[in-house]
């Protein structure tokens, strides 16, 4: 069980920019293709000072996360926090949703690629941040070709998965040796 904190201060963002939300790139990769790093149980390792992932293990022979092709404005990470105080259990299940254009046969293939195992994300967000996530399945996938002429026709796919914490922030060094095979 967690030990009490004093809490920590978070700044005022007045006069910033802001943020812009959505998904500029989505990584992937099968969780039987990730090592754990040396001295954990994990696929990563997490700075003790910033809390933010600083090296991802890869089995080896190393495949590497593949980038994923996806339609733009329609895909995103999130997470969702679940307490049952009668419990005591607590955890966060992450949500990965993306479109894939048209039903082609390579779109079908990546689907035969995830559909029976759980895998792991790279979400880059259109502010330039990664953030990760590991362990999610595949809980929907719906295709089809659409009615009107704005309708989608393609696939839309969603993958879910529960741990004890949400997405994490990824250093851009971390990523790039997992991308960059």
């Amino acid at each position: 069980m967690a030990t009490c904190q004093t809490l920590k201060e978070l700044p005022d963002v007045c006069g910033s920019e802001g943020t812009m939300g959505g998904t500029q790139k989505i990584y992937m990769i099968a969780d039987k293709d990730l090592s754990t790093v040396s001295g954990s149980t994990l696929p990563y390792a997490v700075s003790p000072t910033t809390g933010v992932i600083t090296e991802i293990a890869l089995a080896a022979p190393a495949v590497g996360y593949v980038k994923i092709g996806q339609l733009k404005n329609v895909s995103g990470l999130g997470s969702e926090f679940t307490k049952n105080a009668n419990t005591g259990s607590q955890y966060f299940t992450s949500t990965a949703t993306m479109q894939l254009q048209g039903l082609t046969p390579e779109n079908y293939a990546f689907i035969e690629s995830v559909r029976y195992q759980p895998v792991s994300f790279i979400f880059q967000s259109r502010n330039g941040n990664y953030y990760s996530v590991f362990g999610l399945e595949i809980a929907t996938l719906s295709t089809g070709t659409g009615i009107g002429q704005d309708d989608l026709n393609g696939m839309t796919m969603t993958f879910t998965g529960t741990s004890a914490k949400p997405e994490l922030i990824t250093e851009q060094s971390a990523v790039a040796d997992v991308i960059n095979l």
